[in-house]
Order: C-alpha cells, then structure tokens, then sequence
C-alpha cells in the first residue's frame, strides 16, 4: 500500500513541476518586466511623449518666428518705439496717450 503510493507520488513529481514551471512562464508572458502588460504601458508611454514632442516642436517653431521678427531687417524703428513707450508706460512731453478700456474695440 505505502509501496504503491510512492510509486504514484513519484509519478505526479515530474508532471506537477513541469505544471509549476508552465504557469510560471504564462503568468511571466502576461505580467512580467518584458510581459503583454508591460509592453502596452511603453506603447502609452510612447504615444504621449510623441504627442509632448510634437506641442514642444510646435512651440519651438512659435518662437523661431517671434525670433525672426527681431533680427534687425524685419524691424520697423517706429512700431518697436511705439510698442515699447506702451510696454513701459512711458511717453513723450508732447505725446497724448488714450486708454481705452479692456475689450473695447479701437477704431
């Protein structure tokens, strides 16, 4: 009897490691660091630094045009003064300077 028990036990050893081992490795290809999971994590990670990139891209190109407009051609002396006087508040003895009130129109 205890003969023919061990003879079973040593029979199922082997198939209940090998069951062990194959869940391990599903459980590892679902969940694991390299498993289905993990992969679409990077895949969102991915996509919303693509989408980072392309408002930053779209940012740097913003300022490259506001920096084209300063370089020394592009400038109008006269509108850059007048922008300026209105920047700091500041104007001549013989200017007269109207505000209008915030959102109106000017025409």
């Amino acid at each position: 009897m205890i003969g023919g028990m061990m003879k079973l036990l040593g029979r199922l050893i082997f198939p209940c490691i090998c069951m062990a081992v194959l869940a391990w490795f599903h459980w590892n290809s679902e969940n694991g660091h390299r498993g289905e999971m993990q992969i679409a994590q990077t895949e969102q990670k991915i996509a919303r630094a693509r989408l980072e990139l392309e408002g930053m891209r779209a940012e740097r190109d913003e300022l490259a045009k506001k920096v084209e407009l300063l370089r020394a051609e592009a400038l109008d002396p006269d509108l850059l003064g007048i922008q300026a006087r209105k920047m700091l508040q500041s104007s001549h003895p013989d200017e007269l300077i109207v505000y209008f009130p915030a959102g109106s129109s000017q025409k």
